[in-house]
């Protein structure tokens, strides 16, 4: 078994509380903290140790880690390529299992130190929820995630994050899925793109997986050429503010005031086409209550038990008229300060419409994004 030294090891506390021993990094640096002890690499292989032999709850541990491990091949950049690869070959990462030590650790991960490896704990193998979600953190960690603080951050607290510091055992998602955090996060730190992309599935290679529509209106995937990968969006408005489409993340900054801006692509589908877009870069104050220490057994429950104070507040936006342009148009936003505070739920919107002599058209859209320095 490898133990945890020092500050290299990441470990998972009793009741499910996900924790680091890197002090230094309790706090988000920016939008997303990157792990110094990560194994600079976002193309991984690994294996299972001797120990899990052939009986069959590890056969079927075994199967819950695969399945786990392999989402981290699902995000994509903005061209449809994967952010990340992580394979099964018989070689790299040992994922090992071992009865946890004293402090009640569910898993830990190290790239730093000899080998690379993922510890999961024993006695908590026959959790299925258990298994996927310590198996996505521990890969996390070597992929070059670092915890989202102790202010955690992650989708209105429907599906906590895979890197989350604290998650209570009861809060382990049933289904065995990232979120549009994790999304963002790998986007963050890997993208190809200028500028650190904020939200999740900002290209629409992955459907409209994480967007919505509120008020009148149709948003739906389209076939087509995307900009610059296959992704579109096409979206269709009764009117300029009777709808917009979002795309929502909970963001922990801590105190780094950090900037950010509206970044979108967009065109239309005729060239009789007219009318007005905009992409709107929208920011809530986040207050977390409760304690911010996972270092007891039973685990933080509702994450930080969070409030949210005022209406949305704009951050950033860009817009422009329609002129029946059928090329990709580029719309960038000023870069905005929303302050200093425990966090910011950042929410992206694409407002606007288009017409035709027939009434209201679709628009196109792709990589429609909030951006950090």
């Amino acid at each position: 078994m490898h133990k945890a030294i020092g500050g290299l090891a990441k470990l998972a506390v009793a009741g499910g509380a996900v924790a680091a021993v890197v002090p230094s990094l309790s706090t988000a640096a920016g939008a997303y903290p990157e792990d110094v002890h990560s194994c600079s690499s976002k193309n991984l292989t690994y294996y299972f140790g001797t120990e899990w032999g052939n009986n069959s709850q590890t056969i079927q541990a075994q199967s819950w880690s695969r399945a786990a491990i392999a989402l981290w091949n699902t995000p994509l950049d903005n061209n449809a390529s994967q952010l990340a690869s992580v394979q099964e070959t018989g070689s790299g990462v040992v994922v090992h299992h071992a009865v946890a030590p004293a402090d009640y650790n569910y898993g830990e991960s190290g790239c730093s130190l000899g080998a690379p490896y993922v510890i999961l704990n024993t006695s908590y193998l026959g959790d299925q929820k258990f298994v996927w979600q310590v198996a996505r953190h521990e890969f996390g960690h070597l992929l070059g995630m670092e915890h989202t603080g102790s202010k955690d951050s992650w989708i209105d607290g429907l599906n906590p994050p895979t890197m989350a510091t604290c998650i209570d055992k009861s809060t382990f998602q049933s289904s065995n899925v990232l979120s549009g955090d994790d999304y963002a996060y790998l986007n963050w730190l890997d993208s190809a793109t200028s500028g650190r992309q904020l939200h999740p599935n900002y290209g629409f290679e992955q459907s409209n997986a994480f967007w919505n529509l509120t008020g009148s209106g149709a948003i739906s995937a389209a076939s087509g050429t995307g900009y610059p990968g296959p992704g579109i969006l096409r979206y269709k408005s009764a009117g300029f503010n009777s709808s917009y489409a979002y795309n929502t993340i909970n963001l922990a900054t801590g105190n780094d005031n950090q900037s950010y801006r509206a970044i979108g692509n967009w065109k239309v589908g005729g060239a009789g086409d007219s009318g007005h877009i905009d992409v709107q870069l929208y920011r809530q104050t986040i207050t977390y209550g409760g304690s911010s220490s996972c270092a007891y057994a039973g685990g933080l429950s509702s994450l930080n038990n969070p409030s949210y104070s005022g209406a949305y507040v704009l951050t950033s936006a860009a817009g422009t008229d329609i002129f029946g342009n059928t090329g990709w148009q580029n719309l960038t936003g000023g870069w905005g300060s929303p302050g200093v505070n425990n966090g910011y739920k950042m929410q992206i919107r694409v407002n606007g419409f288009a017409s035709n002599s027939s009434g209201p058209t679709y628009m196109f859209l792709d990589n429609v994004w909030g951006d950090g320095t």
